[in-house]
């Protein structure tokens, strides 16, 4: 408890010294505390954005969610643009992703316009391609050969989402792990030496094991399930009851501890390990990813300063924690490949569209608990701004004489206020944001219709997806 306390503390100061994001509040290098100026004089290294204007952008891939800030610790932030700037040295981002099943515009457009913010600040982005990763989730019933099918399917739908790849690298977690598995895995283990199995278990989270909150069958139950088909114990007991003896309540939270699969501490080890591995100064993951990241920089302050190779080769990544887009499922905070009617795919055709955009929960005047609304703030006015010549937002709303006529919103917040006030009704609403999304779709569509593609799509939905 007095562990879980002083992290609770020492997050909350995190969260405390995050400051709106201007030149006066960047903390300074130097002695008299007065705070270096990000200005555009200077621009940022591999980029035509001036430093301030890449800060800005690259801020804005944070979300900011009441608790958390999006960006921990802004100010390193800037000094590293700062430093970058000066050494002419580029900076690097990474996210890894567990080739699993098909992918949903949670990982393809919102990942496509944060990419995208990145590199245009000058920053090369890593996609960490986490094929082993996805073996020990138990994606694909861990088979790598199909692994490595999906992870070539994801790169192939970036490719065609509008994603600027001149400055993205993808690697092979297998690949790389084996080229240099002599710098890898001392790291797993020295990290393993200073964590306790609790510190561990608290980041077991980015596995996305955490109980379903929608009533349906719960992640932790299809682990259960799992355990129960190479179980050595519990022989005589039908699936059942072993589910019933084993679920997850605080009666039984010891037991469905007990019964956790090593690979959920091993994960977490591995992850950080993958941020020095790949010299990424910036994490770029999400908000569910947080903790691991978190852990990261406390391994680094785990080096006396007399040791300074080791506090040299061990940096403190920056960390970027973006958006989690809504599923479509009403009380639903992430999208899920696990209900397709709650997610949007990005091959889905054009009718699939609209059927699940007509179908998803959109309650009038809810501007807080609407994926709708999310859809339109995260996906649909940045791609609107991307394409605009000069930065404007347009976005018409079609609607029939009687019920106001057509309205076109040039600001997200303006769009909230109509929904809140219930001058903009949901049946007006939807049919938009599937014009958008259709709109956005459109070319991985067509470039999934014929070749290689079409080829790859078709063994990709043939396989069975296991979480």
């Amino acid at each position: 408890l007095r562990r879980q306390k002083l992290y609770f503390l020492a997050f909350l100061d995190s969260a405390h010294h995050h400051r709106p994001h201007t030149p006066s509040t960047i903390m300074s290098e130097n002695k008299s505390g007065d705070p270096p100026l990000l200005d555009n004089s200077r621009t940022a290294f591999h980029s035509s954005l001036g430093l301030k204007d890449a800060y800005d952008l690259i801020l804005s891939v944070g979300e900011e969610n009441g608790t958390s800030p999006g960006c921990i610790h802004p100010d390193e932030l800037a000094r590293l643009l700062k430093w970058s700037a000066e050494k002419e040295i580029q900076l690097r981002a990474y996210d890894g992703f567990e080739p699993s099943g098909r992918m949903h515009i949670a990982q393809g457009l919102l990942r496509t316009i944060n990419v995208n913010k990145l590199t245009r600040s000058g920053v090369k982005f890593i996609f960490y391609v986490a094929d082993w990763f996805a073996q020990l989730n138990n994606k694909m019933g861990g088979d790598l050969d199909k692994i490595r099918e999906v992870g070539k399917y994801f790169v192939e739908v970036w490719r065609a989402s509008g994603m600027d790849l001149e400055k993205v690298e993808f690697v092979w977690s297998s690949d790389e792990i084996n080229r240099r598995s002599s710098e890898y895995w001392p790291t797993v283990l020295d990290l393993a030496r200073k964590n306790s199995v609790a510190r561990i278990k608290r980041c077991g989270q980015i596995m996305g094991r955490q109980e379903a909150k929608d009533g349906k069958q719960s992640r932790h139950n299809e682990l259960l399930r799992s355990i129960f088909n190479s179980r050595d114990e519990d022989k005589n007991c039908s699936e059942e009851e072993f589910l019933t003896k084993y679920a997850f309540d605080k009666e039984n939270e010891k037991n469905t501890a007990d019964n956790m699969p090593v690979a959920q501490l091993l994960y977490p080890l591995m992850q950080c390990t993958d941020i020095f591995f790949l010299n990424a100064r910036i994490t770029q993951l999400g908000m569910d990813q947080l903790k691991v990241n978190v852990l990261a920089r406390e391994y680094c302050d785990s080096f006396p300063k007399k040791d300074r190779k080791n506090r040299e080769r061990f940096r403190k990544p920056i960390i970027i924690s973006h958006h989690m887009l809504m599923g479509l499922v009403e009380g639903q905070e992430k999208m899920s490949k696990s209900n397709p009617n709650s997610a949007i795919f990005m091959e889905d055709s054009a009718d699939d569209v609209r059927r699940k955009i007509q179908k998803a929960f959109c309650r009038p005047g809810d501007i807080t608990t609407n994926p709708i609304l999310d859809y339109v703030k995260h996906i649909v006015f940045p791609c609107l701004q991307e394409r605009s010549e000069n930065g404007s937002i347009a976005f018409l709303v079609e609607r029939s004489d009687e019920n106001g006529g057509d309205v076109t919103f040039r600001a997200f917040k303006e769009l909230e206020s109509a929904f809140e006030d219930k001058s903009l009704h949901p049946k007006d609403l939807k049919p938009a944001v599937s014009r958008e999304l259709n709109h956005l779709l459109e070319p991985v569509r067509v470039h999934f219709a014929s070749g290689e593609p079409k080829a790859l799509l078709k063994r990709i939905k043939a396989f069975k997806v296991t979480k």
